[in-house]
């Protein structure tokens, strides 16, 4: 035990006590100044200072410590020291890929311009919001529409009618029904009922049955060009629609139209 006792420390050694006299710099926490830097941390002071030093792609810093010990403050103090006495960089904006989009494109715009152009385009945004659907209450638009459509409907009728003549021509009546068009022999402009069509000669027979295949032939062919005309009127009016947008223009900001010819510029390199 008496080993021991040479390091045995008193009670009032325990703990730092101090006195008033020793904070006669200051009356309240406001009055210290604010620390610079860790605290006996001078090791990671200058690997902080060498890695924001390497001006070069591919360097990264990657701070980590306990917490409390200041080490985001520090970080935060320190790159905005070194980034206060270099160039402001190029803003980063990412913009609404069309023909992807699940692949946003990433674009530079100068300092200070990606917010005006965000501003820009949600100015954009909420007057197309009123031009288009008001452009699209012009008589001009519903007269185009049902030209279009009339148009596409008299020629898909023009088909049909001359189908309806080559039946005819070859002794048939062309019916339309739930499962489609069929054709019906005719024998003095009447249809020829199912028994008396099996006691036709054989050599009869097979000629009405070869004018009913090359009739079926035709109906595909013109149901093919039916189906290519059908389309017609959306692509049309798809097409009469962006005219009707473009003659309806929306005016647009002098920064909005710089940042366009800005992006304009990076995509044709």
């Amino acid at each position: 035990m008496k080993t021991f006792e040479k390091f045995r420390v008193p009670v009032d050694k325990l703990r730092r006590v101090c006195s008033r006299e020793e904070f006669d710099f200051c009356k309240t926490t406001v009055d210290v100044s604010p620390l610079d830097g860790f605290i006996v941390q001078e090791r990671a002071v200058r690997a902080m200072q060498f890695g924001l030093s390497m001006n070069a792609p591919g360097y990264n810093i990657f701070v980590v410590g306990p917490p409390g010990t200041g080490k985001g403050n520090y970080t935060q103090a320190i790159v905005s020291q070194m980034a206060a006495g270099r160039p402001a960089p190029n803003d980063w904006c990412y913009i609404h890929n069309f023909a992807d989009q699940d692949r946003p494109l990433a674009v530079s715009l100068p300092a200070g311009e990606g917010h005006n152009f965000q501003k820009d385009m949600e100015e954009l945004v909420a007057d197309l919001r009123v031009a288009i659907p008001k452009a699209f209450e012009d008589g001009d638009y519903e007269q185009q529409r049902s030209s279009i459509i009339q148009s596409v409907q008299q020629q898909m009728d023009g088909y049909f009618q001359a189908l309806e003549q080559e039946a005819s021509e070859a002794g048939f009546n062309m019916k339309q029904t739930q499962r489609g068009v069929v054709f019906i022999p005719l024998k003095d402009n009447k249809p020829i009922p199912p028994d008396e069509f099996d006691r036709i000669p054989v050599q009869e027979r097979r000629e009405i049955e070869e004018k009913g295949r090359r009739l079926q032939k035709s109906l595909m062919k013109h149901c093919t060009l039916a189906g290519h005309w059908k389309n017609r009127p959306r692509k049309k009016l798809k097409n009469w629609k962006s005219k009707l947008l473009y003659s309806r223009r929306v005016p647009l900001s002098k920064s909005f139209w710089l940042n366009i010819v800005h992006l304009h510029r990076l995509w044709s390199i």
